[in-house]
């Protein structure tokens, strides 16, 4: 059994940029897009304003890269690193 979506968070599925470029005219403030299939849609309509990135290094696996997405370079100027205590288990 899922738990119940908080009413501010909305999963979009399908039609993705569509749906970003929808939010992004109204007035509900910054969104957080995850996960690189989405993010890569909207990279490349051009939807996002600011880029957070949090690298999670992994040891075994790999995953889908973001950037590789984009059909042209996006300059980006680094304004803020912050690091992350590291924890041992």
């Amino acid at each position: 059994m899922r738990a119940p979506v908080p009413q501010a968070v909305r999963p979009v599925l399908v039609a993705r940029v569509a749906e970003i470029t929808r939010l992004k005219a109204g007035d509900g403030g910054p969104m957080d897009i995850g996960g690189a299939p989405l993010a890569g849609a909207a990279m490349r309509a051009g939807l996002i304003d600011e880029y957070v990135l949090a690298a999670a290094p992994v040891l075994v696996g790999g995953s889908t890269r973001c950037f590789t997405a984009l059909d042209k370079w996006v300059h980006l100027d680094l304004v803020q690193t912050r690091p992350f205590p590291v924890v041992w288990s």
